[in-house]
């Protein structure tokens, strides 16, 4: 499992901005920031003089939080920079199809959210080799049968999977799941009920779709 302890902001409240101001002298090794209207993450800041009179300036080495591509910006400590509000969510994963790279979450309130897909699924660049570990965990431990807590994360109206964590599932309920699993084909499994039949119905709704397509 990846490491991701580091700071954090709430996103503000519905249609306030994306960003808030922060001088580039204050930044840090771990912060986030925007560079070419990216969200990024500093790995490396060093500030330097131009001249005697010269104001201080500050060089930031930084990687896009989305697709790991290095970002670099120079520009005078005392200038604001852009900082995105960075927002991290667990959420526990229902199924994950390494064909169509669709992933299907359950939210507290019960929804399922089927926005996302594989980290590995990319529409700029390649995947990171961190995107490919998390993709192996997901499918590991629906392949296996496992509880898997997905970390999404979330800054300037993009969304990503970034992180898993995975336990054993708790013993005890086999026989409910069992029967679920074997009405509606999903793998028969010790995990909680709550996701078991979160997974049947959308089994069901799936099964349900496909048959409405082939019938047209």
């Amino acid at each position: 499992m990846s490491d991701h302890e580091d700071h954090t902001f709430e996103t503000a409240d519905s249609g306030a901005s994306a960003t808030f101001p922060m001088q580039a002298g204050e930044i840090r090794k771990g912060s986030h920031l925007m560079i070419k209207g990216r969200p990024c993450k500093c790995i490396e800041v060093s500030t330097s003089k131009t001249g005697k009179h010269g104001h201080a300036k500050a060089h930031i080495v930084a990687l896009d939080i989305f697709t790991g591509k290095k970002m670099e910006d120079l520009c005078p400590t005392s200038h604001n920079l852009d900082v995105p509000f960075v927002k991290k969510t667990e959420y526990q994963l229902l199924t994950a199809d390494a064909d169509t790279g669709e992933v299907s979450l359950l939210m507290e309130s019960g929804d399922t959210k089927d926005d996302l897909n594989l980290p590995t699924i990319v529409k700029i660049g390649e995947p990171t080799e961190d995107d490919k570990k998390v993709t192996e965990e997901m499918l590991k431990a629906i392949e296996d049968g496992k509880d898997c807590v997905c970390i999404v994360q979330a800054a300037c109206g993009e969304e990503k999977i970034i992180g898993t964590k995975v336990t054993e599932p708790n013993d005890g309920r086999t026989g409910y799941s069992r029967e679920f699993g074997q009405t509606y084909g999903v793998r028969a499994t010790a995990i909680s009920e709550q996701v078991l039949v979160a997974r049947c119905r959308h089994s069901a709704r799936l099964a349900e779709a496909l048959g409405r397509r082939a019938e047209a």
